[in-house]
């Protein structure tokens, strides 16, 4: 072997291993933003900068019409946030725009995956990893006597990682590709998320779940016709569901209860001061910024200046120390405004429409629905929290959204190259 020929081989060895790195951090922070809040948001901070860099690599692919769009609308979120803010003077202030780095995350991913071919047993492992930490999270909890999650440090967006994650595991036991056993696997990883939701206590979660199970199960007794693995794994979901209410019943029961009592004191007896309550001034808060400034919104400090001014002349009773309006689209209108809000909304409806269009096919149906279940899971949430605004959950969402993008996308270009090269081939 000549010379030239042994260098050639060395630096292929040299990009797979620079790819199988990316891909390894990759994995390593969607695990680790199960696992403790803090340590993960640094780690994302570090993938939107290193793993644009693998772009300088030879692609094996060029990018699918599918991820190019995501990734256009993503990159549009960004700088609409980066005009927005900049127009409002709010754009070096520490703790305003710098969650919105997240939305460039797409950029890096896509320099790995269309050097990689996704594999879904890869997928699985690293769903059943991260399923293991949110147990890890829960089992801290219990030994030190906290609750919601304290341990990963952010509880909202725990039980909301902690639920997507174990619906996706849920959905992947139903894949009669894997192995029984590690469909087994499978199931466990999806119970330990199911746990850590309803140990967080976030109840916009718990109402995502219970509509995500109502929807799914019509869905599928309306579309599968075999009627013994449709009450098979109904009966089974269920009895998992009634299994994990019993075990935390006055927890659920005090939760629920609590929300009874914040709706009746907020609109009959003209008490906002409970958590419910605090929402709802804070919804006001944000649409009247908004409404003064619709175009670009008036960013983070805006938003604070209303709110202090409405307090002053007794239009809100929003506590002054709430820092954000607990609303995703009310958020984007009243700091971004609707330049921004345009993008948002294109964002959801690319990615509903491309998964949508992919549930029929059965090597793409599973990972679809993960998609769907992301996608519908990331509206349900942004009703209470600024879901695709806050740090963490911007860089759990597009990791798994971009994930499933490509992986999609690859099985339905290998489907379509497998057509053509049967329609090609001579009829014996």
């Amino acid at each position: 072997m000549s010379e030239q020929s042994t260098s050639s081989f060395k630096a292929l060895d040299w990009q797979r291993y620079l790819i199988r790195v990316g891909a390894f951090l990759v994995a390593l922070v969607f695990v680790a933003i199960h696992l403790d809040a803090s340590p993960s948001q640094a780690q994302l901070t570090h993938l939107v900068w290193l793993l644009p860099l693998l772009h300088l690599l030879p692609a094996q692919r060029p990018l699918f019409s599918s991820e190019k769009t995501l990734l256009l609308l993503s990159c549009g979120l960004f700088f609409g946030a980066l005009i927005s803010f900049a127009v409002s003077g709010d754009l070096w202030v520490e703790t305003g725009f710098r969650s919105y780095w997240q939305y460039l995350l797409p950029l890096g991913l896509l320099a790995v995956f269309a050097r990689i071919q996704l594999d879904r047993r890869w997928l699985a492992a690293i769903a059943m990893a991260a399923m293991l930490m949110t147990l890890v999270v829960v089992l801290k909890d219990l030994r030190a006597g906290d609750v919601r999650g304290i341990h990963h440090g952010l509880p909202i967006p725990f039980g909301i990682v902690s639920l997507t994650t174990g619906l996706i595991c849920y959905l992947m036991v139903l894949d009669s590709r894997f192995h029984w056993a590690v469909r087994v696997l499978l199931l466990l990883a999806a119970l330990m998320g199911f746990v850590a939701t309803v140990w967080s206590q976030t109840r916009g979660v718990w109402v995502y779940w219970l509509l995500w199970l109502l929807v799914a199960a019509l869905a599928w007794w309306w579309l599968d016709r075999r009627t013994w693995r449709k009450t098979l794994v109904l009966s089974v979901t269920a009895a998992l569901i009634v299994i994990l209410g019993l075990s935390n019943s006055a927890t659920v029961t005090a939760r629920v209860g609590e929300t009874m009592n914040s709706l009746n004191e907020y609109f009959v007896e003209d008490n906002a001061q409970t958590s419910l309550g605090q929402r709802f001034e804070l919804w006001k808060v944000a649409w009247q910024t908004f409404t003064d400034s619709p175009l670009l919104g008036q960013g983070k400090a805006g938003f604070m200046a209303t709110k202090e001014a409405m307090h002053a002349l007794g239009e809100t009773s929003a506590s002054l120390w709430l820092q954000h309006a607990h609303n995703d689209v009310l958020w984007v209108l009243s700091t971004r405004g609707l330049l921004s809000l345009v993008f948002y909304v294109a964002l959801y409806a690319f990615l509903i429409s491309f998964f949508a269009r992919h549930c029929s096919h059965p090597d793409t149906r599973l990972a679809a629905y993960a998609g769907l279940t992301v996608s519908f899971g990331g509206l349900v949430y942004g009703l209470s929290e600024i879901f695709l605004s806050l740090k963490i959950t911007i860089g759990y969402f597009m990791i798994v959204q971009t994930v499933l993008v490509s992986y999609v996308s690859q099985c339905a270009a290998k489907r379509s190259l497998n057509t053509a090269a049967g329609a090609a081939s001579p009829v014996e």
